[in-house]
């Protein structure tokens, strides 16, 4: 990042770099608009997100998405045209698709197909109303004290983030945020020393496990042996405070109970999504953006944990303020 470069002022940022953010930032880019995109982790995607360690690659967040609304479909079309999504026929009930060869390629291919700046590892801890004589509406400051400045902002971090950051700001959308909430996830990745019957694979929705997968059932590329294990909302939830070596060896364990065999593991890694899977969706008669449309609220808890309602939520944001 060039300190420089950032001072000038953009026609918008979004804040986050998941689907939704990367939705609302290609439809400002479809609209002629200076977009930045503001993330504080490593990666885009947020938690469409890929693992790779010691050769073993992990899809550690959301596994799969469906497709049904229009829009949504045609640009997954261009995706699966591009290589960067594939369709994944595991038994699930209506057709499903999952990044090619990871999950994480299908957001890559969401930032590569257009033209707007992204930051990564810078966390915005205050946003402010410009003073009336500058020419951006509002101020965003980072972890080390630099600012940006938009005239339009559009957040799509998880809601109990934004409505931290919205409480001095815009308290009626600060409500709408407190209105969501979510479970957290539990996620095991477990490299093997051998190859793995997948016959038991993916496991769903068994006692502790919400879903279990064998990496190289994917088939989009060749996978290492590896098992992404991830809690159901309730066991989650109960190991919420737990240590990474107890929930390792937790769900490890239920898993080698299902399968009836224990597990060649060479490694393992726990990871924790705090703000993992929509419990309870925002309240859809509180408003989504400011009288002004000058800010707007996106994510998928503005509707489930569904990838498409990222999408449409990103989308939805989008639309409000640019038109």
């Amino acid at each position: 990042m060039t300190n420089t470069k950032y001072q000038d002022v953009f026609d918008l940022i979004i804040i986050g770099s998941g689907i939704s953010g990367l939705t609302a930032a290609r439809y400002g880019v479809q609209n002629g608009k200076s977009v930045l995109v503001i993330d504080k982790g490593r990666r885009i995607g947020g938690r469409c997100s890929t693992k790779r360690h010691d050769g073993a690659t992990f899809n550690h967040g959301a596994q799969f998405f469906t497709c049904k609304e229009p829009e949504f479909r045609a640009l997954i079309a261009q995706a699966q045209q591009a290589g960067a999504v594939h369709e994944w026929d595991f038994g699930h009930h209506a057709p499903s698709f999952a990044g090619a060869p990871t999950m994480r390629d299908l957001p890559q291919f969401l930032a590569d197909d257009s033209a707007f700046d992204i930051l990564q590892n810078v966390t915005i801890t205050k946003i402010s109303k410009a003073p009336s004589h500058d020419g951006a509406h509002y101020h965003l400051y980072d972890q080390e004290g630099r600012f940006y400045r938009c005239h339009q902002l559009i957040l799509t971090l998880p809601a109990p983030q934004a409505e931290q950051l919205l409480t001095p700001l815009a308290p009626d959308l600060a409500k709408t945020a407190a209105s969501a909430s979510y479970d957290p996830c539990w996620t095991v990745m477990l490299a093997l020393d051998a190859p793995l019957d997948g016959t038991n694979f993916p496991i769903r929705d068994q006692g502790m496990i919400g879903w279990a997968n064998y990496e190289p059932l994917r088939s989009f590329e060749d996978y290492t042996p590896a098992l992404t294990i991830q809690a159901s909302p309730s066991a989650s939830n109960m190991m919420l405070s737990w240590d990474k070596e107890e929930v390792i060896s937790t769900l490890a364990k239920a898993c080698e109970d299902y399968c009836g065999a224990p597990l060649p593991v060479s490694l393992a890694l726990a990871h924790r999504w705090l703000y993992a899977r929509v419990s309870q969706s925002a309240d859809a008669t509180l408003p989504f953006t400011t009288k002004d449309k000058s800010l707007a609220l996106a994510g998928d808890y503005f509707g489930n944990a569904r990838l498409e309602s990222a999408f449409l939520s990103g989308r939805r944001a989008a639309h409000a303020l640019l038109s």
